[in-house]
């Protein structure tokens, strides 16, 4: 995990916007399409949190509690068990791992400050959970895959510079 200040999330350029049609996506806003685009580009999926609604400023990985609940970006609320990898603040889930975000951590217009997250998930433990709550994501086609942590630290610059570029962007296209 990553965190990154005084981010302004906005539309993303046109070059990136472009960029993730032509690769099969759709744009978002700056700071997801970053996390898109260099998941498109690696075959590693990034995700991005607004570290202001992180409760107890915490993040981290563990196993979900049985009957946790977990609203995702999906709009839908899911019932979790032991064997469903989360990621969680000091409170409770805010991502269910490798497959989907939390809507409880996601980033808006709002967002300040974000956190990043460039990780490797058990293959066979996200395609049980996606198969479970029945989760098919862009994410997940790729865990399901098999990802090598090795390539986690290349992604992750990768995705610093990208939100850099594309933030650096949006700054001179105010001026």
């Amino acid at each position: 995990f990553v965190s990154m200040k005084n981010v302004e999330v906005a539309p993303s350029p046109l070059w990136l916007q472009c960029a993730l049609v032509a690769m099969g996506s759709k744009a978002i806003n700056n700071i997801v399409d970053a996390t898109n685009y260099v998941m498109l580009l690696t075959a590693q999926p990034t995700h991005a949190y607004d570290y202001d609604k992180l409760r107890g400023k915490k993040i981290g990985a563990r196993m979900a509690q049985k009957g946790e609940k977990l609203p995702l970006l999906n709009g839908n609320t899911y019932a979790l068990n032991e064997d469903d990898i989360v990621i969680a603040d000091s409170e409770g889930a805010i991502g269910l791992g490798g497959v989907m975000g939390g809507g409880n951590s996601e980033v808006s217009a709002a967002t300040k400050n974000i956190v990043l997250e460039v990780a490797t998930f058990d293959m066979y433990a996200v395609r049980k959970s996606s198969m479970r709550h029945g989760l098919f994501t862009d994410a997940l086609t790729r865990f399901n895959k098999g990802q090598s942590p090795l390539q986690n630290a290349r992604a992750m610059s990768l995705l610093i510079k990208t939100i850099q570029d594309v933030s650096s962007a949006q700054q001179a296209s105010n001026v």
